[in-house]
């Protein structure tokens, strides 16, 4: 393909950008690299022996291909209609181009730090740990009446469940005050699509969004869902971390964290109680716990996840086209 013909073929899978892009990746002329935030190589069972921690009562096959093509069944028609009809490429089974584009293994990156998994050995050179990827806040600056609020007083906890909607907000909000005013605690609600708000609460703020990376290392502590966007923020900012997971990886990585001990013991909304806050409220008072978080934070201080990345796709390139 010639550069116009490059473009004028992404532009047109642009178009149906909902199919996403690998679909139509053996008509894509230049090196590939998959990024994923969740292990989907059928090269390695170490993601999927850490899943099982979490998840015992789940049957993960031992290949990751058949994940792969069942993920894919609800949409392999349409993206098979698009193929023949836009693209003139023929169609293709579900599952395909996932790992291997012309008998080429594709390169795996997880944007994740490799210090969350360090005794992970199987992965060998299939799998990319680069570090988190950060962006970087640049002129970006806290409200000023976060930081009014932060000035009046202590420390107070972030809480933030992003895109997950409590199921019972009202009753979250109940036990919520009650175990602040009993350690005498403070919070700042990022209100997100949780359902909870409060605008009479003297020792509450609630705010509707903040640059995760500038709010959290201000807070006593981090309560969030456990969503690796907001998880590699908590990370970062040192801070100890109550994790409220609701579906998907959540789980997972409220266990991971815990059993590195950076993390709380987490706990469902389901097991939620006044007395459960209040004794999580406390143990993030210990030196012990805080120093962990400490540990990671330096840790990852030391890595620029978006830097190795590049760097480490700039060799794939090279070693593409020389071979």
């Amino acid at each position: 393909l010639s550069r116009r013909e490059f473009w004028k073929l992404i532009s047109s899978i642009k178009e149906k950008n909902e199919l996403g892009i690998i679909r139509f990746s053996d008509m894509i002329p230049v090196p590939q690299n998959s990024v994923s935030l969740l292990d989907v190589t059928d090269k390695t069972y170490a993601y999927r022996r850490l899943l099982s921690e979490q998840y015992k009562y789940i049957n993960i096959p031992e290949n990751r291909q058949k994940i792969m093509d069942k993920a894919e069944i609800a949409s392999i028609k349409e993206v098979n209609d698009f193929r023949e009809k836009t693209l003139n490429l023929p169609k293709r089974k579900s599952g395909e181009y996932t790992f291997k584009i012309d008998g080429r293994e594709i390169p795996i990156i997880y944007p994740i730090s490799p210090y969350l998994f360090k005794n992970v050995k199987s992965w060998g050179d299939k799998v990319y740990l680069p570090g988190f990827f950060y962006l970087d806040t640049g002129n970006e600056v806290l409200e000023e009446k976060i930081l009014e609020f932060i000035n009046l007083g202590k420390e107070p906890f972030v809480i933030s469940f992003s895109s997950m909607p409590l199921k019972s907000p009202d009753l979250f909000k109940e036990k919520l005050v009650k175990a602040l005013k009993e350690t005498d605690n403070r919070a700042i609600i990022i209100a997100g699509n949780s359902g909870i708000a409060f605008e009479r609460e003297k020792e509450i703020l609630t705010i509707k969004a903040a640059p995760h990376t500038l709010l959290f290392p201000l807070a006593k502590g981090i309560i969030h869902h456990g969503g690796v966007g907001t998880m590699a923020a908590a990370l970062k900012s040192g801070k100890p971390q109550i994790i409220i997971p609701f579906a998907v990886d959540q789980p997972f990585w409220a266990n991971r964290l815990y059993k590195l001990g950076y993390a709380l013991k987490p706990i469902k909304e389901s097991e939620v109680t006044t007395e459960e806050l209040i004794s999580r409220f406390k143990e993030v008072e210990k030196a012990e716990v805080k120093q962990k978080a400490q540990n990671i934070k330096s840790a990852l201080s030391e890595e620029n996840g978006t830097e190795n990345a590049i760097k480490y796709i700039e060799r794939y390139c090279d070693s593409y086209y020389n071979k």
